[in-house]
């Protein structure tokens, strides 16, 4: 699983144009690399790395909280990582409280939003492994929550 989260980190900072030892040292006293500024404007693929820099601690303060508020930012935009990283919060409770529901809707929306290939299938595993928690009723919920799902404007 480490392998799979360290792969995850690596897409995020790709798609952002960063690397790895750019992200770590940037505090956000300085601002980063706008990273902060774009996700406060909105833009969800720097929400994501800014709730992924506060879940691992790289360049701030680990704060699962803030992990979440910031996941949940770009979750709700449609961005498929945040929307994974989301649902693993409420699977493990990190910045939220455990949710199977909740973790199961954003890990089915993230899988139905990735490109075919391995990453949509992990998702699709991790998502089913979080289903298996829950009872008949519980997973009809879930599901019924990620139909009825649809994007939101940036906030």
């Amino acid at each position: 699983m480490k392998e799979s989260q360290t792969a995850l980190a690596v897409i995020l900072l790709a798609l952002l144009g960063m690397t790895a030892a750019a992200a770590q040292p940037r505090q956000l006293g300085a601002g980063g690399p706008g990273v902060v500024r774009n996700a406060e404007r909105g833009d969800a693929r720097a929400q994501t790395a800014l709730g992924f820099m506060f879940a691992t601690g790289r360049g701030v303060p680990q704060n699962f909280g803030l992990a979440a508020y910031w996941y949940t930012c770009a979750a709700e935009q449609g961005n498929p990582d945040a929307q994974y990283e989301l649902g693993i919060s409420y699977n493990l409770g990190r910045g939220v409280p455990v949710n199977w529901v909740l973790a199961y809707k954003w890990l089915d929306l993230s899988a139905s939003r990735t490109r075919p290939g391995e990453e949509r299938e992990y998702r699709a595993r991790i998502r089913d492994a979080v289903g298996t928690k829950l009872g008949v009723s519980s997973l009809a919920l879930a599901q019924d929550l990620a139909v009825a799902w649809y994007p939101r404007s940036p906030r």
